[in-house]
Order: structure tokens, then sequence, then C-alpha cells
């Protein structure tokens, strides 16, 4: 009777995705990860800056050459990934390893979030059956098991701020609301894009009848937030002499996705982690001002062919949904 129960419950299907996902990395030799380029696919410009985080250069050189501090990443899983660097070896297979089995914890926890969600919103036979999908359906184990990313990180993230601002619409507790600022400064540090969905959140937690209470909780949740990420921006600060929000390289992402040789997708030429001259250029001018140059070549773009910017934008959030054309 108490093993029926056992595996029936959840914590039975969160451990059969981590052992799923763990004997995929061993017996798949995913760990052994391609040093080309320096092993510049574990991890790529994270692996980069972890690197040097372990080599005592601090949060710095996100390319191949030494280009001094940088904001190219949230820095959660870069401090993250130049830990285990510290006590198992930079591009070890040991340390492959283990951040894959740390991404694959994650996402076995996901299984966890997604069951609490779905037993919300509809029923406890939803909720099984959404929990066993995410712990078998082979595109939720290939990310953590293959990528050294924070996308499975991120993901359980994202799912724990989403259960949670379904609790608060049901309880509206002080105390969820202090957790909720917290973990979003969590999430703001980790992967800041995900950050465009707290206005959203913010908005449906809004109580029509209760307004200005909501308000106010609302408003000690931005102070949480604000809180945790403090200390990053007066890093920044520090390093860059200019307030920097989290991160600095959006002017180049979006370069790269709306210039005279894009199709609406994002193009591998001038990204100083895959040209060798855009790597000397980021080096010469340093992050800072090869982000600024960045942004006046895509301000000058958009001023040039909006219309052609506008349909990149509208192919681009097509493509989000179903996939893009090309990987």
């Amino acid at each position: 009777m108490a093993r029926g129960r056992w595996r029936n419950s959840i914590f039975f299907i969160v451990l059969v995705a981590f052992l799923l996902r763990v004997a995929v990395i061993t017996a798949g030799h995913t760990y052994r990860i391609t040093p080309r380029r320096d092993h510049f696919q574990f991890g790529w410009e994270m692996g980069r800056i972890a690197r040097a985080i372990a080599s005592g250069q601090g949060f710095s050189s996100p390319t191949d050459l030494p280009t001094g501090p940088s904001a190219w990443a949230p820095p959660v899983y870069p401090c993250i990934l130049a830990g285990v660097f510290k006590l198992f070896g930079s591009y070890t297979p040991v340390s492959a390893w283990l951040i894959l089995v740390f991404n694959s914890i994650f996402s076995s926890l996901t299984c966890w979030t997604l069951y609490e969600i779905a037993i919300r919103i509809y029923n406890q036979k939803v909720a099984r059956a959404t929990a066993w999908t995410w712990a078998l359906f082979p595109y939720a184990i290939y990310w953590p098991v293959r990528v050294v990313w924070e996308m499975s990180l991120s993901a359980f993230l994202l799912s724990l701020v989403f259960l949670l601002v379904l609790r608060l619409k049901q309880t509206g507790r002080l105390s969820d609301w202090i957790v909720f600022g917290l973990l979003w400064g969590v999430i703001a540090l980790t992967n800041t894009a995900i950050l465009s969905l707290l206005p959203c959140f913010l908005l449906w937690l809004l109580h029509p009848a209760q307004f200005r209470q909501s308000l106010v909780k609302a408003a000690l949740a931005l102070v949480m937030l604000a809180l945790v990420v403090t200390p990053w921006l007066v890093r920044n600060y520090a390093a860059f002499g200019k307030f920097i929000f989290i991160r600095d390289n959006l002017p180049l992402e979006m370069h790269m996705a709306n210039n005279d040789q894009s199709q609406g997708l994002w193009t591998r030429s001038e990204h100083p982690g895959n040209d060798l001259e855009a790597m000397r250029q980021f080096q010469e001018l340093g992050e800072i001002r090869f982000m600024e140059l960045k942004q006046r070549e895509l301000n000058q773009f958009i001023r040039e062919h909006p219309a052609r910017f506008a349909w990149f934008s509208l192919q681009r959030a097509f493509y989000f949904w179903i996939g893009p054309p090309q990987a």
C-alpha cells in the first residue's frame, strides 16, 4: 500500500525524471563536450566568464581574448559554473558531468512545479499527466543533458514564480509577497529576459476590491526585488562608470538580427563569439564602447529600413512559438 502511494506521488515522478537525465548524461557521454575552440561550446560566453572568475580575473572576458570587466550575462549561472570550475577544473569532463547533473536537478524539479500549477488550475489527473510529460518528453530531456546554459534553472524559476502567483491569488499574504519579490530578484540575475513577464503578473495580482492594499504589497515586492539586484548594479557601476541594468549585450543581439545581411534571423557575422575580427574589435574598444557602436549601427538600420525591422520582428515573434526554420 505504501509502495503504491509512493509510486503515485509527484516525488516519484521527480526521481524518475532525474535518474533518466543522469542516465542519458552518463551513458550517452554528453559530458564529453567538444574541445573545439578551446571548449567554447562548454557554456559559450558564460563558460568564458566562469573560467575568468575561477582563474582570479573576476567577472570578465566573455570571448576568447581577455577583454576586461563584463556585464555580458547575468551573474548567477556563470558564478555557479565558476564554482564547479574552481573545484573540479575548467572545462574538464568531471565539471561538465556535474553541471549537466545540476541542470537536470532543476529540470526534474520542474515536474513538481508543473504538477502543482496544473492541480490548482485543473485536477490531479491533468497534473500527473503534465508532470509525466515533462519527465519523459525527449525535448525536455535534451536541453539539461546537452547544453551548458541556464535554461533549465530559468524554466524552474519561472514555473516556481507562476506557482507563487497562483498562491497569491488565493491568499495574498504579506510574507508571500516578500518571497515573490525576492524570487523575482533571483530570476533577474539568472535570466533577465523573464522580467518582461513581471508587469503582467503584477497587473493580474492587483485586486480591484482591494486595489490600494494590493498596490502597497506590489510595491513591497518591487522593493525586495531591488534589494536582490542592487549589489550587482553597484558592481556594474563600479566596473564601467555608468548605470547598466544587469547586462549590457542587448545592442549586439539586436544588431545581429537587424542588419543588411539578415533575413530576420540571427546572423553569425560580426559577433565576437564567432568572428575573429569582431573579437579583436571587441578587445580594442572594450565591452561598453563596442556595445555603444552596435547600438548606433542598430539605430541606423531601423531609421533606414523601418519596414524591414517591423517585418523581422513579426517573423521572430512567429518563430518563437513554432520554432525557427534553422537552428
